[in-house]
């Protein structure tokens, strides 16, 4: 028997959302956020201070920020970084994808819905998607019309655009994984 999934209208995602629940949006299915734990988090938070600490002040790099893709698509990368300046307005969400979306993979989420998100970046804008894997501790580099480049912990990002400058040893990262 075909399930059928239940729509949601734009206004009440709208509505959700700014009551402070963690969903994504696409096409009138809501995609609720899986909860995050401790490895999760700590790897975001290296992540995030070295790319805080290594790119220029003008670059935007932060976590949890809701990006509409395209009409009616909205992601929330785990971490998102903007070279591009963009406007921060209150209760408009940023428009298209960042230049570099990072994904931490959760246990619960699936190769299919990891891999469409991957695309969806990739065919509205993103430069680049990061794809952590923290129980094998690898990283996965995709670009658009590029192979995609598996990285474990003896390697190191460095050189990637859109963060030319930025250089992490993956071990580094990985260090209490």
């Amino acid at each position: 028997m075909a399930s059928t999934a239940v729509l949601t209208s734009r206004a009440e995602y709208d509505a959700r959302t700014e009551a402070g629940e963690r969903l994504e949006f696409d096409d009138g299915q809501v995609i609720e956020m899986p909860n995050n734990d401790s490895l999760h988090d700590g790897i975001k938070a290296r992540l995030l201070g070295e790319l805080h600490r290594q790119l220029p002040e003008e670059v935007v790099a932060g976590n949890e920020m809701a990006f509409e893709l395209v009409k009616d698509r909205v992601r929330i990368p785990d971490i998102a970084v903007c070279i591009t300046p963009r406007p921060e307005l209150a209760g408009v969400r940023f428009q298209g994808a960042p230049e570099l979306a990072v994904e931490i993979v959760s246990p619960s989420e699936s190769a299919y819905d990891l891999h469409a998100k991957i695309q969806l970046y990739l065919e509205n804008g993103a430069q680049a998607v990061w794809v952590v894997w923290p129980d094998t501790r690898q990283v996965d580099i995709h670009q658009a019309g590029k192979p995609t480049r598996h990285l474990d912990t003896s390697d190191t990002i460095e050189g990637e655009a859109p963060v030319p400058s930025f250089k992490l040893r993956l071990a580094k990262l990985f260090r209490q994984a």
